[in-house]
């Protein structure tokens, strides 16, 4: 991302194919990405007894990209969700327990995900950029000695537009309260860990 802190970037999934949602988004922090429309250029090919090239048109236009993020608790949950199906969520006082499973009824004939919205705002513009009618197409985690784990998603699909710019409210899940866990890669386990 070019635009370094004041890019904002949020996620927020769709009921249907088509219809746009940006009501209840999902803001992440991204380590990076690179969401962008592209459009394919066609050049004619025709000889017309001139040297100079022939005219192009606007070919196909797709969306494409990935984002990286912290594998923060809220976070992680969105990504996982954007790539296999709604979670069923269990709680049991400060316990959750999230389990994604493939969906059992029938899906519409584009993909078998549900789609999402994805919200980009640049920071130095008044409009945001809405590429919209996406699916998750991968997710990788990784994490390296002494850093923290990341989750990288793919994104495919999709149209775009722009909208005018959405304030970002960001969850105090992702806060670092009371405890947390250490995941280290030269020993197997965890280890807990106070403030």
């Amino acid at each position: 991302m070019s635009y370094g802190q004041d890019a904002r970037i949020g996620l927020s999934f769709q009921n249907s194919y088509g219809t746009a949602n940006v009501a209840s988004l999902h803001w992440l922090a991204p380590i990076s990405e690179s969401v962008d429309l592209k459009k394919a250029q066609l050049v004619q090919k025709g000889l017309r007894g001139i040297y100079d090239t022939g005219q192009s048109q606007e070919g196909m236009n797709t969306v494409g990209g990935d984002i990286s993020i912290e594998a923060k608790a809220n976070g992680l949950g969105v990504l996982l969700e954007a790539t296999n199906a709604s979670s069923l969520s269990v709680t049991s006082g400060a316990l959750y327990s999230h389990v994604f499973r493939p969906r059992t009824s029938d899906h519409q004939s584009l993909s078998a995900e549900r789609p999402f919205t994805y919200l980009k705002f640049l920071g130095d513009t008044g409009s945001a950029h809405r590429y919209y009618d996406l699916n998750g197409s991968n997710l990788e985690l990784s994490i390296s000695n002494g850093e923290l784990l990341t989750a990288k998603m793919g994104i495919v699909g999709g149209n775009f537009d722009r909208i005018a710019a959405v304030a970002a409210t960001y969850s105090d899940s992702n806060v670092r309260t009371g405890r947390s866990v250490l995941l280290r890669s030269t020993a197997p386990g965890y280890r807990t860990c106070a403030p």
